[in-house]
């Protein structure tokens, strides 16, 4: 184990017992098993704490931050960041990221491939994951994204600033303090260190000082609200009619177009085209039915050809391909001759 663990190890070491269970060995009695993603984190970590922070602590960076200062101290350097803010061309990080702009075109300086070559040149140095976080919102509680002249941060936005220049500037003059060092030399601390510090010091799920920056934040832009509101109150009320008169006119508008839309549609022109009644099929002989009552003695050959050749025009096809039933001949009824007695 290292002389001194962090805070961040001997957590790790926490979790990894609770996933354990007993495992003696005839060398180590008390010994434990656990999945290998359970451990694989702790040993790395250890690894880290036992080779890496010496070396580390002789070139004076340090293995413990006092990050629950930390935004005092970046408050303190506000007179610095604003001479900035006002003329970018004073920061080396501004020169060095408008330059590749220039060359490269914002588009491929910008791009998802090349973020993490941003990420490089922007990282706090041995402040490391929550440092960043840390130094990040305290920049943004005082730097807003509307307090930025567009035109002098060219071609960089608000967040593209605030990220890639005051951030690393921030944290450059925090290094001059803790070293002692000018602005080159703290530049190049801030560059060696960046991989030591992201491991060091890696964000938290949870962090209180930047629940604390988030919550001093919020009042303080309520209390400027408040007090806006107070020193000016005829604005206030002269805002609120304003929108009332915007409500009102909207309403109007719309109950307008409401009795456009239900109002009765304008008479249609009597010299509008008529449509063209459909005529009506003619039936060619008489139908079916009346062929099947009329009596076949009553109709002669000649008639009687016609009338089947009219029928089978208008015969269903189902009907026309029966055969024809054999019909009786009609039989004259027989006469009942009487004896009349002559006078």
């Amino acid at each position: 184990m290292p002389e001194q663990p962090s805070a961040h190890l001997l957590h790790l070491i926490k979790l990894a017992r609770k996933r354990a269970r007993p495992d003696p060995r005839h060398t180590n009695s008390l010994g434990l098993r656990a999945p290998i993603t359970s451990y694989v984190d702790v040993c790395t970590r250890h690894e880290f704490e036992k080779v890496q922070v010496p070396r580390a602590q002789a070139k004076g960076w340090p293995a413990h931050i006092d990050f629950d200062g930390l935004p005092a101290r970046v408050q303190t350097l506000k007179s610095d960041l604003d001479r900035i803010s006002l003329n970018p061309s004073a920061s080396s990080f501004y020169s060095e990221l408008k330059s590749d702009i220039d060359k490269k075109g914002k588009a491929s300086v910008t791009s998802a491939g090349a973020q993490f070559a941003l990420f490089e040149r922007s990282q706090p140095g041995y402040y490391g994951e929550r440092g960043s976080s840390i130094i990040h919102h305290c920049l943004l509680a005082t730097y807003p994204p509307s307090s930025f002249d567009l035109d002098i941060i060219f071609p960089l936005t608000s967040t593209e600033f605030t990220q890639n220049v005051l951030l690393p500037e921030t944290a450059t003059r925090l290094i001059m303090d803790d070293m002692d060092a000018d602005y080159e030399d703290a530049i190049k601390t801030l560059r060696a260190s960046g991989k030591y510090g992201v491991t060091m010091f890696p964000s938290l799920e949870v962090d209180d000082v930047v629940d604390k920056i988030l919550a001093s934040d919020t009042r303080e832009r309520l209390f400027n609200q408040e007090d806006e509101d107070w020193v000016d109150p005829d604005a206030k009320e002269a805002k609120r009619q304003k929108t009332e008169e915007k409500v009102k006119g909207k309403g109007k508008a719309k109950a307008k177009s409401n009795r456009m839309d239900t109002s009765s549609p304008p008479p249609m022109s009597d010299d509008r085209p008529r449509p063209v009644p459909r005529p009506r099929p003619v039936q060619r002989g008489k139908p079916a039915t009346e062929m099947k009552s009329t009596p076949l003695a009553a109709v002669s050959e000649t008639d009687s050809e016609d009338s089947s050749s009219d029928s089978e025009l208008e015969l269903p096809a189902a009907m026309r391909m029966q055969k024809p039933t054999a019909v009786a001949p009609a039989v004259a009824p027989k006469l009942k001759y009487m004896d009349i007695d002559s006078d």
